[in-house]
């Protein structure tokens, strides 16, 4: 498997984005158990399917790679697109 990386690295569990995602699933689940306790476990269950699917989107898209564009005339096609929104607006 080549050029394949590790989705995550042990220093990405510690950034403070991940952290706080953590943080607000752990208070949605208690809170869930409080008020809902009896649909509590279909919750969790839902929500962590979800959110293997979202990682598992993520981790094919890294894969992909795209080539970058070449625009011959910039400031010509952006007048183009300008008037072509002014016209719909």
């Amino acid at each position: 498997m080549e050029n394949q990386k590790r989705f995550f690295e042990r220093k990405d569990f510690k950034s403070p984005i991940v952290l706080g995602f953590i943080a607000i699933y752990i208070f949605a689940v208690v809170l869930v158990f409080i008020n809902e306790p009896n649909n509590a476990l279909s919750y969790i269950g839902l929500s962590t399917g979800i959110l293997f699917l979202c990682w598992w989107i993520i981790d094919l898209t890294k894969k992909i790679t795209i080539q970058d564009i070449k625009i011959k005339k910039p400031g010509f096609e952006l007048i183009i697109g300008l008037l072509f929104f002014y016209h719909l607006g």
